[in-house]
């Protein structure tokens, strides 16, 4: 293959890679840059291949130029990632939660509503929230909320130090968090019981505590960890 017949057969690539470069250079990208990383290695595959064969200068150079531009914003879009993650928090969050406002709703709704139902039903009758905790969960409530001597005792003779009962519930949330994200899969069916679950069985545990244990225990270990 001559170094003509080199250049006809990939003009066109060339084209369309400069021009997407081009625009990328003035921030005008959009989802076609999205295909840099692949023509990129496209290109630069090219200029070996043009450098090995000695297609001569004016090949060899427009290629090598195009391939340092495409480099340099490869580079710098990765060199930006935090600054994509910063971005993201500040704003790319918020502006996600708004313009799903029904959902978020609907979420909260799911879960505070079997909250406060369980909770205030401890003042009015207890059965409903000894039927959801269970004979081992009320006295698990008792040891661990009892006071705060007892509360300590409880958590050394379970955890063994607070390092390791800091990586238990650590742990626990995450679990939690990645169960109410996997459950979205099942088209949300999932995501809806685990918050369902998680009002009630919370809520009867906040209720029990109010009603039997000693609750300033229960909130302020509550608020030191959420």
């Amino acid at each position: 293959m001559t170094s003509g017949d080199f250049e006809q057969q990939n003009a066109e690539r060339w084209r369309v890679y400069e021009e997407l470069v081009t625009q990328m250079e003035k921030g005008q990208s959009g989802p076609a840059a999205e295909q840099l990383p692949r023509l990129f290695r496209e290109l630069s595959l090219d200029l070996s291949l043009a450098e090995s064969r000695m297609y001569g200068a004016h090949i060899t150079e427009r290629l090598n130029e195009l391939v340092i531009r495409g480099y340099e914003l490869i580079y710098r879009t990765r060199r930006g990632s935090w600054e994509k993650v910063f971005h993201f928090v500040v704003a790319g969050f918020p502006q996600a939660v708004r313009a799903e406002w029904r959902l978020f709703w609907l979420c909260n709704a799911v879960f505070w509503l079997p909250f406060f139902a369980m909770m205030l039903s401890a003042e009015h009758d207890i059965r409903w929230v000894q039927a959801v905790l269970g004979a081992g969960g009320m006295m698990s409530m008792e040891q661990m909320y009892g006071g705060k001597e007892e509360q300590l005792s409880h958590l050394r003779s379970e955890y063994g130090s607070n390092f390791m009962m800091f990586c238990f519930y650590i742990y626990n949330n995450v679990a939690i968090d990645f169960r109410i994200f996997a459950g979205g899969m099942a088209a949300g069916i999932g995501t809806l019981f685990f918050l369902v679950f998680n009002g009630f069985h919370i809520g009867a545990a906040a209720g029990y505590v109010n009603h039997a244990c000693n609750p300033e225990s229960f909130w302020t270990f509550v608020a030191g960890h959420s």
